[in-house]
């Protein structure tokens, strides 16, 4: 039994997740594919980190694996997380001035430029 736990800290695709349990089971691609009623291609996206985890696939894949669905959807969510690159810096700036000040008013009134910079605002 594969212990998931291990990559709490370091997500990895789901895709990889289900090449494990592929093996454990010893199933191929079309297997998989047969028995959850969908395509190679779908299997092969997944496996290969191409392809997300839909709400109807980790339920497929919780009847096939034993698992619970919301498992997949986790592995799939803390794996896109991991890899976002979007800097939030500029929003807790927004939101802290929003938190401070009436900016909307002081824009509508023409005390601020309206910005969606934090650093011009």
């Amino acid at each position: 039994m594969i212990d998931f736990s291990l990559f709490d800290n370091r997500p990895v695709h789901p895709g990889k997740i289900l090449s494990w349990k592929l093996e454990e089971k010893g199933w191929s691609y079309e297997e998989l594919a047969a028995i959850i009623g969908s395509t190679r291609q779908t299997i092969y996206l997944i496996v290969t980190g191409k392809g997300n985890i839909s709400p109807d696939m980790a339920t497929k894949l919780s009847a096939a694996f034993g698992n619970p669905a919301e498992e997949w959807l986790k592995w799939d969510n803390l794996f896109r997380l991991s890899i976002t690159e979007t800097d939030v810096e500029g929003v807790g700036k927004m939101a802290r001035f929003y938190e401070l000040a009436p900016v909307r008013e002081m824009q509508k009134r023409g005390w601020l430029k309206l910005t969606a910079d934090a650093s011009g605002l």
